[in-house]
Parts: C-alpha cells; sequence; structure tokens
C-alpha cells in the first residue's frame, strides 16, 4: 500500500498572504519563476541601494533588475513590493529568534519539485545544530582579544545553518550584530539571493557570495549586507588579519 504524500504545512498570516500575492503572478509565470524573480529583485535593491560594489557590478545588477522586471506587467510589478512588506513582517515575528521565512515558503509551495528536488533544512534542526556547536566559554576569550568572531557557511542554502548560529549568540548573550561577520557560500544563485535578503533583515554583518566551494570558483561579486557596509567590516577584517 503506498504511503499517502505529507501535505504541505497549513500557511497563515503573512505566509499565506505572501502565497496569494505569488499566485497572482502565476497567471502569466510559474510560482518557481515568480519567486525566485521576487529574491533577485529584492537581493539587488538591497545591494545596489549600499553602493559597495565596483561600479561594473553595480551596473550588471541593475540592467539585470530592468530585464527581470520586464517580465512583469505594470499590475504585477505593484505586487513585488507587497511580498517585501509580507516577508518583512513574518521575520519580525519571532525577533529576536529568526527563521528560513523564505526557505519554508519554497517547500510550502511545493517549488522542490521544480528544482529537481532541493531541500532546505527546516530551522529547528539548524537551531538544534547551532546549540551543539556554539558555546559561548569559548567564543568570549576570541570576542575579548579580536572584538568579534567569524562564521563560515560552504552551502548556506537559504541562511538556515546561519539564522540558528544567530539564535543561539542571542541565547547566549552575546551579540551576533556586532561580535560577528558572516560569511556564506552556494552555488546556486538563488540561495545566494535568500540567503543574502534574510541575513540582511537579520541585522548581522554577513558577506553572500555565488561561489563553488569545492573548487573555490566565485561567480562575480560578493553581496554585502547593510550592517556590513555601515559598520565598516572590510576595514575592521583587514586590521585584524594583516
Amino acid at each position: 500500500m503506498a504511503k499517502k504524500k505529507s501535505a504541505p504545512p497549513k500557511l497563515e498570516g503573512h505566509r499565506q498572504n505572501f502565497v496569494k500575492l505569488i499566485d497572482e503572478l502565476s497567471y502569466r509565470h510559474s510560482r518557481y519563476t515568480a519567486f525566485s524573480d521576487f529574491n533577485e529583485l529584492f537581493a539587488i535593491d538591497i545591494s545596489n541601494s549600499l553602493r559597495a560594489n565596483s561600479a561594473a557590478t553595480l551596473e550588471a545588477r541593475a540592467k539585470k533588475y530592468q530585464s527581470t522586471l520586464k517580465k512583469y506587467n505594470d499590475r504585477e510589478r505593484e505586487i513585488f513590493p507587497k511580498l517585501v512588506a509580507e516577508v518583512v513582517a513574518e521575520m519580525e515575528n519571532d525577533f529576536p529568534n529568526y527563521r528560513d521565512v523564505l526557505g519554508e515558503l519554497f517547500h510550502a509551495m511545493n517549488l522542490q519539485n521544480e528544482a529537481n528536488g532541493q531541500f532546505f533544512t527546516p530551522q529547528s534542526i539548524s537551531n538544534m545544530m547551532a546549540k551543539m556547536t556554539v558555546d559561548a566559554g569559548q567564543l568570549a576569550p576570541i570576542i575579548k582579544e579580536r572584538g568579534f568572531v567569524t562564521i563560515q557557511e560552504p552551502c548556506a542554502g537559504g541562511g538556515s545553518t546561519l539564522l540558528g548560529v544567530i539564535n543561539a549568540f542571542f541565547e547566549q548573550g552575546l551579540n551576533p550584530c556586532k561580535e560577528a561577520v558572516f560569511f556564506a557560500n552556494d552555488i546556486d544563485e538563488r540561495c545566494v539571493h535568500m540567503a543574502y535578503i534574510q541575513l540582511s533583515l537579520a541585522g548581522v554583518p554577513a558577506v553572500v557570495s555565488h561561489i563553488d566551494s569545492l573548487r573555490d570558483e566565485p561567480f562575480g561579486e560578493p553581496w554585502f549586507t547593510p550592517i556590513y557596509v555601515a559598520g565598516f567590516w572590510n576595514y575592521k577584517l583587514n586590521r585584524a588579519f594583516k
């Protein structure tokens, strides 16, 4: 007897609103395309407003933004700011605890079927792993000496594991916004956008890179979060590791 497929999680509140808005875009575009384009547009909006990259990268991302936006008509374009508002509001729901909201939405809309079975780590698992790894007693001497610790994730996905570390920092009385800098890599550009958005909204200094971690092969310039830029983290890192 074949097992029944598990039903997608019940959506409520901001997540339900988000899916309804995506479905409004899906009359002419698939959910997968609309979701991916939303993440790309949101990420470029954040990044290019900071002007932290080279002029060539700023121009390339601006052109990509316009070419993606041209796929949508005027009515559809008005939906994207509403999607941003729903994601921001959902991430604020559990503050100071964070969840991989975009990863949850990805699964709730069954988009893994269109992404060749790609799955994102549930936040509960990431939180548990972070609690087992983050030890304030071990980190405190490093923070006292250097001012911060570095956290690296070679396969970031939507950022769930790093959000788990952020949660563990807060739980142990550490401040991930000032006492840590996060480096997130992924070979999937959509994951880069998702992780960049959520680490930006979490208010931590982070560098998110589109890169093949196994081959150490980067694709374009990295994405710097607003707090990374505002906190002069390039200078801090150069001073600490010169």
